[in-house]
């Protein structure tokens, strides 16, 4: 049987690829329900990611 080869990119590649173009930074309602979700599951490393991230867009100033 001859399979026909399908090409993959490498990691180096993919993550050059994603370097190129920026996603645009999620919503900070957004941000907070994610933080609900991962509070409610118990989730400490889901937590701590997400309150940085609501930070780093200015989300919980005042």
């Amino acid at each position: 049987m001859n399979r026909s080869r399908i090409p993959r990119p490498t990691e180096t590649q993919a993550l050059a690829r994603a370097a190129r173009c920026p996603r645009p930074p999620a919503p900070v309602p957004a941000l907070f329900a994610a933080l609900l979700t991962a509070q409610t599951a118990h989730d400490r490393e889901g937590v701590c990611l997400l309150t940085h991230a609501i930070v780093r867009r200015g989300g919980g100033s005042r």
